[in-house]
């Protein structure tokens, strides 16, 4: 889990669609930076995708496991110095036919657009 020691969430917020934004704020200290790379830090996407799956879990309240990605798109690189904080955005679409949970995630700052994509979960039941 990357959450409270790569990043903190700073606030959660939904509108009427059921859409939610995260802010989260980078540590721009943490070791993954330091390997990635050195004197020129990026986030990683596995982390962006790995925060995704994170965010998601929160707002559901349940345990997700990662079934399939689509449409990845990385379109800008996220600088910890530059952003410190960015927003997640995800709008969830539930089939309880096979249990899957998709999730359209958007991460921005502002009018800056850094990756989009869509994750297809599978619901962990207890």
């Amino acid at each position: 889990m990357l959450k409270d020691n790569f990043y903190t969430l700073q606030e959660t917020s939904t509108d009427t669609d059921g859409c939610y934004v995260c802010k989260v704020r980078w540590n721009a200290s943490h070791e993954i930076y330091q390997a990635h790379f050195p004197g020129n830090p990026i986030t990683p996407g596995a982390c962006i995708v790995q925060i995704a799956k994170e965010l998601a879990e929160i707002l559901r309240g349940q345990s997700l496991m990662i079934r399939e990605i689509k449409n990845l798109k990385f379109i800008n690189i996220i600088v910890p110095h530059e952003f410190p904080e960015v927003d997640f955005q995800l709008t969830f679409t539930l089939n309880e036919e096979n249990n899957a949970l998709s999730a359209k995630v958007l991460v921005f700052a502002g009018e800056m657009i850094f990756a989009k994509l869509i994750i297809v979960f599978s619901i962990i039941n207890f």
